[in-house]
């Protein structure tokens, strides 16, 4: 097989992958559409069953009337009937349930999320030279104005921040500013963190004008200031929501 053909093949099996891993979360949102778009209705529910066998009907009509299609032995309405109620409700389903990530794509990434370096490390002599004035947070500025970096340093002291079960003392340098000792480092990450600017914190004031919409809730520490009981309070937030929308 091609490299390009196993790439495609990848590709393909991926997606198939995550949609069946949030299977749960996409009858989810699909019943709960279902449930409000048809609930006006007379007929409610069987709409459902309606629209798609009104379609399989035309598809009938066209290609085994007009057309003279044939399919041998097999009855072709059946067979349109089989391809059709699935593939309508599937796609119907996922339009509905995404609806809200498009309408609101403005608000949603408004916020810019520049990349971050973070090393783990041992290496002391980042922190401020007397130990006495070494902080969970130890903020540091580069020697020269023309080093200077519109991102962030800062140095996490660990051992300050939770209980290690150890003395040995563990940092995590973020945006470092000065050269860390390669023997002295654990691991290095980039993670993206929001920006908030302005205009982040004019569209942090509208995401509570687009919860719920389409069935849809958001949650995050960029709700808030960016940590991590930023993310608790959203969740927490957003699972209340959902529970009394359900009542």
């Amino acid at each position: 097989m091609a490299p390009c053909d196993q790439d495609v093949g990848f590709a393909y099996r991926s997606r198939v992958g995550a949609i069946w891993k949030h299977r749960q979360v996409l009858r989810m949102l699909v019943l709960r559409d279902l449930q409000k778009q048809y609930t006006k209705f007379r007929l409610g529910y069987l709409w459902t069953l309606l629209e798609p066998l009104g379609m399989s009907i035309v598809l009938w009509l066209v290609f085994s009337v007009v057309l003279s299609r044939s399919l041998g032995e097999q009855p072709y309405a059946l067979f349109i009937t089989v391809a059709i109620l699935p593939w309508w409700w599937f796609t119907k389903g996922i339009a509905q349930c995404t609806r809200a990530f498009r309408k609101n794509g403005g608000q949603l990434s408004i916020s810019l999320l520049p990349s971050n370096r973070a090393v783990l490390h041992t290496d002391t002599s980042v922190m401020p030279q007397k130990k006495l004035a070494w902080a969970a947070w130890n903020y540091e500025r580069a020697a020269h104005d023309s080093t200077e970096s519109t991102r962030v340093c800062l140095h996490y002291w660990l051992n300050l921040l939770q209980p290690l079960p150890f003395t040995q003392d563990v940092i995590v340098s973020l945006n470092p500013v000065s050269e860390i000792d390669p023997a002295h480092v654990i691991g290095e990450y980039d993670y993206a963190h929001p920006v908030f600017d302005l205009p982040a914190i004019q569209a942090q004031a509208q995401m509570p004008h687009l919860q719920g919409q389409q069935h849809t809730w958001f949650a995050g520490a960029w709700m808030g200031y960016g940590f991590h009981e930023d993310g608790f309070k959203a969740g927490r937030d957003t699972a209340q929501n959902l529970l009394a929308s359900l009542t």
